[in-house]
Protein backbone atom coordinates (compact mmCIF):
# COMPACT_ATOMS: atom_id res chain seq x y z
CA UNK A 1 0.00 0.00 0.00
CA UNK A 2 1.38 3.25 -1.18
CA UNK A 3 1.36 5.93 1.82
CA UNK A 4 1.38 9.54 0.48
CA UNK A 5 2.82 12.16 3.39
CA UNK A 6 1.33 15.46 3.91
CA UNK A 7 3.02 18.43 4.92
CA UNK A 8 0.13 21.64 5.95
CA UNK A 9 1.40 24.23 4.73
CA UNK A 10 -1.87 26.29 5.20
CA UNK A 11 -2.15 26.53 9.29
CA UNK A 12 -4.68 29.23 10.54
CA UNK A 13 -4.06 29.73 14.61
CA UNK A 14 -7.25 29.48 16.34
CA UNK A 15 -7.39 32.21 19.44
CA UNK A 16 -6.41 30.38 22.72
CA UNK A 17 -7.82 32.52 24.64
CA UNK A 18 -11.73 32.25 23.49
CA UNK A 19 -14.84 30.23 25.54
CA UNK A 20 -15.01 26.61 24.93
CA UNK A 21 -17.51 23.71 25.64
CA UNK A 22 -15.82 21.35 27.96
CA UNK A 23 -14.26 17.96 26.49
CA UNK A 24 -16.39 16.06 29.52
CA UNK A 25 -19.78 17.43 28.12
CA UNK A 26 -19.04 16.38 24.49
CA UNK A 27 -21.02 12.87 23.66
CA UNK A 28 -18.56 10.72 21.69
CA UNK A 29 -20.83 8.19 20.94
CA UNK A 30 -20.43 8.86 16.97
CA UNK A 31 -16.89 7.58 17.59
CA UNK A 32 -18.71 3.70 18.16
CA UNK A 33 -20.83 3.73 15.30
CA UNK A 34 -18.71 2.50 12.83
CA UNK A 35 -17.90 5.49 10.72
CA UNK A 36 -17.63 6.31 6.87
CA UNK A 37 -14.04 7.80 7.46
CA UNK A 38 -11.67 5.68 10.63
CA UNK A 39 -8.66 8.02 10.61
CA UNK A 40 -5.55 6.74 12.61
CA UNK A 41 -3.16 9.11 15.10
CA UNK A 42 -0.06 8.74 16.60
CA UNK A 43 2.01 11.42 18.81
CA UNK A 44 5.28 11.77 18.48
CA UNK A 45 7.38 14.13 21.02
CA UNK A 46 10.67 16.03 19.20
CA UNK A 47 12.11 18.06 21.95
CA UNK A 48 11.02 20.06 25.25
CA UNK A 49 8.20 21.81 23.74
CA UNK A 50 7.47 21.04 20.14
CA UNK A 51 5.26 17.85 19.23
CA UNK A 52 3.62 15.48 15.94
CA UNK A 53 0.23 14.55 15.32
CA UNK A 54 0.70 11.78 12.90
CA UNK A 55 -2.80 11.07 11.18
CA UNK A 56 -3.28 8.51 8.42
CA UNK A 57 -6.61 6.88 6.56
CA UNK A 58 -7.51 5.47 3.79
CA UNK A 59 -8.27 7.27 0.82
CA UNK A 60 -11.47 5.42 -0.81
CA UNK A 61 -13.33 6.30 2.62
CA UNK A 62 -13.00 10.21 1.40
CA UNK A 63 -15.41 11.18 -1.15
CA UNK A 64 -13.93 12.54 -4.45
CA UNK A 65 -15.29 14.84 -6.84
CA UNK A 66 -14.58 15.98 -10.18
CA UNK A 67 -12.58 19.88 -9.47
CA UNK A 68 -12.14 22.32 -11.84
CA UNK A 69 -8.97 20.54 -14.11
CA UNK A 70 -11.43 17.67 -14.27
CA UNK A 71 -9.49 15.52 -12.28
CA UNK A 72 -10.68 13.46 -9.05
CA UNK A 73 -9.99 15.44 -5.43
CA UNK A 74 -11.12 15.04 -2.25
CA UNK A 75 -11.35 17.97 0.49
CA UNK A 76 -9.58 17.46 3.93
CA UNK A 77 -10.23 19.57 6.92
CA UNK A 78 -8.39 18.67 10.41
CA UNK A 79 -8.34 20.46 13.10
CA UNK A 80 -6.51 20.52 16.36
CA UNK A 81 -6.89 22.14 20.06
CA UNK A 82 -4.74 21.26 23.05
CA UNK A 83 -6.15 21.58 26.52
CA UNK A 84 -4.88 21.07 29.65
CA UNK A 85 -7.83 18.24 30.85
CA UNK A 86 -11.45 16.95 29.87
CA UNK A 87 -12.78 19.85 31.99
CA UNK A 88 -10.54 23.26 30.65
CA UNK A 89 -12.29 25.56 28.51
CA UNK A 90 -8.61 27.24 27.93
CA UNK A 91 -7.18 25.93 24.63
CA UNK A 92 -3.30 25.84 24.80
CA UNK A 93 -2.42 25.73 21.22
CA UNK A 94 -4.40 25.26 18.05
CA UNK A 95 -4.20 24.96 14.49
CA UNK A 96 -6.41 23.87 11.38
CA UNK A 97 -5.21 22.53 7.82
CA UNK A 98 -7.33 22.68 4.39
CA UNK A 99 -6.22 20.34 1.72
CA UNK A 100 -7.37 19.01 -1.38
CA UNK A 101 -5.79 15.63 -2.16
CA UNK A 102 -5.76 14.10 -5.78
CA UNK A 103 -6.77 10.72 -6.27
CA UNK A 104 -3.98 8.09 -6.21
CA UNK A 105 -5.11 5.03 -8.12
CA UNK A 106 -1.81 2.97 -6.89
CA UNK A 107 -2.90 2.99 -3.38
CA UNK A 108 -5.31 4.06 -0.95
CA UNK A 109 -3.22 5.05 2.40
CA UNK A 110 -2.35 8.70 2.87
CA UNK A 111 -0.30 9.96 5.51
CA UNK A 112 0.26 13.13 7.17
CA UNK A 113 1.45 15.28 10.09
CA UNK A 114 0.82 18.11 11.69
CA UNK A 115 3.49 19.85 14.38
CA UNK A 116 2.00 21.30 17.91
CA UNK A 117 3.27 23.28 20.52
CA UNK A 118 3.14 21.09 24.26
CA UNK A 119 5.86 21.15 27.21
CA UNK A 120 7.89 18.32 28.73
CA UNK A 121 6.69 17.74 32.16
CA UNK A 122 2.77 18.25 31.77
CA UNK A 123 -0.13 15.93 29.85
CA UNK A 124 -2.78 17.23 27.99
CA UNK A 125 -5.69 16.07 25.85
CA UNK A 126 -5.70 17.07 22.13
CA UNK A 127 -8.70 17.43 20.85
CA UNK A 128 -9.13 16.51 16.32
CA UNK A 129 -11.87 17.21 14.22
CA UNK A 130 -11.64 15.49 10.67
CA UNK A 131 -13.50 16.43 8.26
CA UNK A 132 -13.98 15.01 4.53
CA UNK A 133 -15.57 18.70 3.44
CA UNK A 134 -16.86 17.20 0.03
CA UNK A 135 -19.29 14.96 2.39
CA UNK A 136 -19.48 17.84 5.00
CA UNK A 137 -19.12 15.12 7.53
CA UNK A 138 -16.69 15.14 10.15
CA UNK A 139 -15.87 13.37 13.25
CA UNK A 140 -14.22 14.41 16.94
CA UNK A 141 -11.64 12.73 18.04
CA UNK A 142 -9.88 12.89 21.83
CA UNK A 143 -5.74 12.06 22.33
CA UNK A 144 -3.71 11.42 25.78
CA UNK A 145 -0.70 13.57 25.54
CA UNK A 146 1.79 12.14 27.57
CA UNK A 147 4.93 14.17 28.10
CA UNK A 148 6.35 13.14 31.41
CA UNK A 149 9.31 10.85 31.72
CA UNK A 150 11.90 10.40 28.37
CA UNK A 151 10.47 6.53 28.41
CA UNK A 152 7.11 7.56 27.65
CA UNK A 153 5.90 5.28 24.65
CA UNK A 154 5.03 8.68 23.22
CA UNK A 155 8.60 9.43 22.63
CA UNK A 156 9.37 6.48 21.00
CA UNK A 157 8.85 6.13 17.19
CA UNK A 158 8.24 3.07 15.26
CA UNK A 159 8.35 3.05 11.27
CA UNK A 160 8.37 0.88 7.76
CA UNK A 161 11.46 -0.28 6.62
CA UNK A 162 10.53 2.66 4.32
CA UNK A 163 10.76 5.33 7.15
CA UNK A 164 7.09 6.16 6.77
CA UNK A 165 5.44 5.97 9.96
CA UNK A 166 3.80 3.34 11.33
CA UNK A 167 0.54 4.19 12.77
CA UNK A 168 -0.51 1.04 14.79
CA UNK A 169 0.71 -0.46 17.74
CA UNK A 170 -0.43 -3.80 16.28
CA UNK A 171 1.96 -5.71 14.10
CA UNK A 172 2.16 -8.94 12.40
CA UNK A 173 4.15 -11.96 13.21
CA UNK A 174 7.93 -11.86 11.56
CA UNK A 175 6.84 -8.18 9.79
CA UNK A 176 9.91 -6.00 9.97
CA UNK A 177 9.81 -2.68 11.17
CA UNK A 178 11.93 0.30 12.76
CA UNK A 179 12.33 1.48 16.34
CA UNK A 180 13.90 5.04 17.24
CA UNK A 181 14.34 5.13 21.38
CA UNK A 182 14.10 9.03 22.40
CA UNK A 183 17.70 9.11 23.66
CA UNK A 184 20.54 7.31 22.82
CA UNK A 185 22.72 7.54 26.06
CA UNK A 186 23.17 3.31 26.13
CA UNK A 187 23.97 0.92 23.84
CA UNK A 188 20.92 -1.36 23.70
CA UNK A 189 17.34 -1.59 24.91
CA UNK A 190 15.92 -4.17 27.43
CA UNK A 191 12.57 -5.80 25.86
CA UNK A 192 10.70 -7.69 28.22
CA UNK A 193 8.26 -10.31 26.53
CA UNK A 194 4.48 -11.08 27.24
CA UNK A 195 3.18 -14.85 25.98
CA UNK A 196 -0.06 -14.65 27.96
CA UNK A 197 -3.26 -16.10 26.92
CA UNK A 198 -5.10 -13.57 28.56
CA UNK A 199 -9.18 -14.11 30.19
CA UNK A 200 -11.47 -12.78 28.42
CA UNK A 201 -13.91 -9.77 30.15
CA UNK A 202 -16.27 -11.88 32.92
CA UNK A 203 -19.90 -10.84 33.20
CA UNK A 204 -21.05 -6.92 34.17
CA UNK A 205 -22.67 -8.16 37.56
CA UNK A 206 -18.91 -10.76 38.61
CA UNK A 207 -18.13 -10.19 41.40
CA UNK A 208 -15.11 -11.72 41.65
CA UNK A 209 -12.49 -9.17 41.69
CA UNK A 210 -10.40 -8.62 38.57
CA UNK A 211 -6.95 -10.28 37.99
CA UNK A 212 -4.00 -7.92 38.64
CA UNK A 213 -1.47 -8.04 36.15
CA UNK A 214 1.46 -9.51 36.77
CA UNK A 215 4.78 -7.95 35.80
CA UNK A 216 7.30 -10.28 35.74
CA UNK A 217 8.11 -10.70 32.45
CA UNK A 218 8.02 -14.21 30.71
CA UNK A 219 11.23 -13.25 28.79
CA UNK A 220 13.95 -10.99 28.66
CA UNK A 221 16.41 -10.19 25.78
CA UNK A 222 18.69 -7.03 24.89
CA UNK A 223 18.66 -5.66 21.98
CA UNK A 224 21.63 -3.31 20.30
CA UNK A 225 20.91 -0.01 18.91
CA UNK A 226 22.25 -0.98 15.63
CA UNK A 227 19.76 -3.77 15.36
CA UNK A 228 16.98 -1.25 15.38
CA UNK A 229 17.15 -0.61 12.18
CA UNK A 230 14.71 -3.59 11.25
CA UNK A 231 13.25 -5.58 14.09
CA UNK A 232 10.74 -8.39 14.01
CA UNK A 233 8.48 -10.82 16.18
CA UNK A 234 8.76 -14.23 16.08
CA UNK A 235 5.52 -15.26 18.80
CA UNK A 236 2.58 -14.19 19.73
CA UNK A 237 2.12 -11.59 22.62
CA UNK A 238 3.22 -8.23 22.92
CA UNK A 239 6.89 -6.62 23.71
CA UNK A 240 7.85 -3.83 25.85
CA UNK A 241 11.28 -1.70 25.11
CA UNK A 242 12.66 -0.01 28.01
CA UNK A 243 15.66 2.28 27.83
CA UNK A 244 15.52 2.39 31.93
CA UNK A 245 14.20 -1.08 33.94
CA UNK A 246 14.08 1.20 37.11
CA UNK A 247 10.51 2.11 35.65
CA UNK A 248 7.78 0.40 34.42
CA UNK A 249 7.89 3.33 31.24
CA UNK A 250 8.74 2.25 27.79
CA UNK A 251 6.67 1.26 23.84
CA UNK A 252 4.90 -1.55 23.87
CA UNK A 253 4.21 -4.01 20.42
CA UNK A 254 1.74 -6.29 20.09
CA UNK A 255 1.69 -8.79 17.81
CA UNK A 256 -1.73 -11.00 17.21
CA UNK A 257 -3.49 -13.28 14.62
CA UNK A 258 -2.23 -12.56 10.89
CA UNK A 259 -6.04 -11.64 10.53
CA UNK A 260 -6.17 -9.43 13.35
CA UNK A 261 -8.40 -7.30 13.86
CA UNK A 262 -10.93 -9.39 11.96
CA UNK A 263 -11.83 -13.12 12.47
CA UNK A 264 -11.05 -15.19 9.52
CA UNK A 265 -10.09 -19.08 11.09
CA UNK A 266 -12.81 -20.52 13.17
CA UNK A 267 -11.13 -21.23 15.98
CA UNK A 268 -11.18 -17.19 16.97
CA UNK A 269 -14.90 -17.13 15.31
CA UNK A 270 -15.92 -20.08 18.15
CA UNK A 271 -13.52 -18.41 21.30
CA UNK A 272 -15.82 -15.17 20.80
CA UNK A 273 -18.63 -16.89 21.13
CA UNK A 274 -18.18 -17.55 24.49
CA UNK A 275 -20.33 -14.26 25.47
CA UNK A 276 -23.16 -16.41 24.40
CA UNK A 277 -22.59 -20.19 24.72
CA UNK A 278 -22.90 -22.52 27.50
CA UNK A 279 -20.30 -24.33 28.27
CA UNK A 280 -21.22 -27.48 26.87
CA UNK A 281 -22.03 -25.68 23.55
CA UNK A 282 -18.77 -24.11 23.82
CA UNK A 283 -17.30 -27.49 24.68
CA UNK A 284 -18.83 -29.35 21.34
CA UNK A 285 -17.89 -26.57 19.37
CA UNK A 286 -14.69 -26.39 19.80
CA UNK A 287 -14.61 -30.13 19.41
CA UNK A 288 -15.44 -30.24 15.98
CA UNK A 289 -13.85 -31.52 13.18
CA UNK A 290 -15.57 -29.00 11.10
CA UNK A 291 -15.47 -26.34 12.98
CA UNK A 292 -16.91 -24.07 10.25
CA UNK A 293 -19.46 -25.84 9.27
CA UNK A 294 -20.25 -25.69 13.39
CA UNK A 295 -20.31 -22.00 13.77
CA UNK A 296 -22.94 -21.60 10.64
CA UNK A 297 -25.21 -24.76 12.77
CA UNK A 298 -25.12 -22.34 15.81
CA UNK A 299 -26.21 -19.69 14.25
CA UNK A 300 -28.96 -21.27 12.01
CA UNK A 301 -30.36 -23.06 15.06
CA UNK A 302 -30.93 -19.69 16.97
CA UNK A 303 -32.18 -17.78 13.76
CA UNK A 304 -34.48 -20.26 12.38
CA UNK A 305 -33.43 -19.70 8.84
CA UNK A 306 -30.42 -19.15 6.69
CA UNK A 307 -31.64 -14.81 6.00
CA UNK A 308 -31.79 -14.29 9.56
CA UNK A 309 -28.55 -16.57 10.61
CA UNK A 310 -26.64 -14.35 7.72
CA UNK A 311 -27.70 -11.08 9.59
CA UNK A 312 -26.81 -12.18 13.28
CA UNK A 313 -23.46 -13.79 11.96
CA UNK A 314 -22.75 -10.44 9.62
CA UNK A 315 -23.74 -8.18 12.85
CA UNK A 316 -21.94 -9.74 15.81
CA UNK A 317 -18.67 -10.69 13.71
CA UNK A 318 -18.99 -6.67 13.03
CA UNK A 319 -19.12 -6.11 16.57
CA UNK A 320 -16.03 -7.96 17.36
CA UNK A 321 -13.94 -6.19 14.27
CA UNK A 322 -14.81 -3.12 15.77
CA UNK A 323 -14.17 -4.11 19.03
CA UNK A 324 -10.52 -4.55 18.15
CA UNK A 325 -10.52 -1.80 16.00
CA UNK A 326 -11.35 0.32 19.41
CA UNK A 327 -10.47 -1.40 22.51
CA UNK A 328 -7.49 -3.08 22.00
CA UNK A 329 -4.77 -2.83 24.50
CA UNK A 330 -1.99 -5.59 24.92
CA UNK A 331 -5.07 -7.92 24.66
CA UNK A 332 -7.67 -7.78 22.08
CA UNK A 333 -10.27 -5.27 22.33
CA UNK A 334 -12.96 -8.03 21.90
CA UNK A 335 -11.61 -9.63 24.99
CA UNK A 336 -11.63 -6.39 26.96
CA UNK A 337 -14.24 -5.33 29.33
CA UNK A 338 -15.84 -2.15 26.93
CA UNK A 339 -15.00 -4.92 24.20
CA UNK A 340 -17.79 -7.11 25.74
CA UNK A 341 -20.60 -4.40 26.47
CA UNK A 342 -20.21 -3.31 22.72
CA UNK A 343 -20.52 -7.08 21.20
CA UNK A 344 -23.52 -8.05 23.43
CA UNK A 345 -25.33 -4.77 23.91
CA UNK A 346 -24.14 -2.78 20.52
CA UNK A 347 -22.40 0.58 20.04
CA UNK A 348 -23.70 3.01 23.20
CA UNK A 349 -26.39 5.55 22.40
CA UNK A 350 -24.13 8.53 24.48
CA UNK A 351 -20.54 8.21 25.42
CA UNK A 352 -18.66 10.78 27.70
CA UNK A 353 -14.99 10.92 28.47
CA UNK A 354 -13.19 12.43 31.13
CA UNK A 355 -9.27 11.56 32.23
CA UNK A 356 -9.66 8.43 34.06
CA UNK A 357 -12.84 7.51 32.98
CA UNK A 358 -15.99 6.82 30.00
CA UNK A 359 -19.49 6.61 30.48
CA UNK A 360 -21.60 4.33 28.25
CA UNK A 361 -25.79 5.46 28.35
CA UNK A 362 -28.33 3.53 25.93
CA UNK A 363 -31.69 3.02 26.12
CA UNK A 364 -32.57 -0.05 25.19
CA UNK A 365 -36.45 0.77 24.88
CA UNK A 366 -39.08 3.25 25.03
CA UNK A 367 -40.11 3.69 28.76
CA UNK A 368 -37.39 1.50 29.89
CA UNK A 369 -34.65 3.02 32.37
CA UNK A 370 -31.31 3.99 30.73
CA UNK A 371 -28.57 1.52 31.31
CA UNK A 372 -25.49 3.12 32.10
CA UNK A 373 -21.88 1.40 32.16
CA UNK A 374 -18.68 3.70 34.07
CA UNK A 375 -15.42 2.29 33.02
CA UNK A 376 -12.56 3.21 34.70
CA UNK A 377 -8.92 4.02 33.28
CA UNK A 378 -6.19 1.48 34.60
CA UNK A 379 -2.87 2.89 34.52
CA UNK A 380 -0.52 0.70 33.18
CA UNK A 381 3.10 0.47 31.54
CA UNK A 382 1.61 -0.76 28.15
CA UNK A 383 -1.31 1.02 26.68
CA UNK A 384 -3.42 4.21 27.65
CA UNK A 385 -6.38 2.50 25.94
CA UNK A 386 -6.58 0.20 29.17
CA UNK A 387 -10.07 0.78 30.60
CA UNK A 388 -12.31 -2.26 33.77
CA UNK A 389 -15.51 -1.98 33.92
CA UNK A 390 -17.67 -0.50 37.86
CA UNK A 391 -19.36 -4.18 37.69
CA UNK A 392 -22.37 -4.55 39.88
CA UNK A 393 -24.73 -7.24 40.67
CA UNK A 394 -27.90 -4.76 39.02
CA UNK A 395 -26.45 -5.75 35.68
CA UNK A 396 -27.38 -9.37 36.48
CA UNK A 397 -30.91 -9.66 34.62
CA UNK A 398 -30.03 -6.55 31.98
CA UNK A 399 -27.32 -8.98 30.63
CA UNK A 400 -28.86 -12.41 30.73
CA UNK A 401 -31.45 -10.70 28.96
CA UNK A 402 -29.21 -9.66 26.44
CA UNK A 403 -27.95 -12.77 25.93
CA UNK A 404 -31.39 -14.71 25.77
CA UNK A 405 -32.26 -11.88 22.92
CA UNK A 406 -28.83 -13.18 21.24
CA UNK A 407 -29.79 -17.02 21.56
CA UNK A 408 -33.71 -16.07 20.84
CA UNK A 409 -32.29 -14.95 16.88
CA UNK A 410 -32.50 -11.41 17.71
CA UNK A 411 -30.08 -8.67 17.76
CA UNK A 412 -29.47 -6.52 21.01
CA UNK A 413 -29.20 -2.95 19.97
CA UNK A 414 -30.47 -3.35 16.01
CA UNK A 415 -31.95 -0.28 14.73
Amino acid sequence: MNRNTFFPVFLILLCACSAQKKLSYIDFSNLYNKPICEPEFKILHLSRDSSLLYFSFNMNDLLFKKNESGSMSAALGLEYSLYNSYRSTMILDSASINEQINYDSTGSGYTGQVAFYALYGNNYILKIKFIDLNRTTNYTYTINVIKTGKQSSQFFDMRYLDDQPYMKGEIQQNEKVKIIPPELLFDSLTVRCYFRDFPLAPPPFSEIPSAKFEYTADSIYYLKLSALNSVGFSQRGFYHFQIDTLTKDGYSVYVFNDDFPAFTSPEPLIESLRYLCTRSEYNDLSAKMDKKKAIDDYWLAKAGNNERGRKLIRTYYNRTLMANKLFTSYLEGWKTDRGMIYIIFGPPQKVYRDKMYETWRYSVSEGMPVIQFNFNKIQNAFSENDFELERNLNYQSIWYQAVDTWRSGRIVGEN
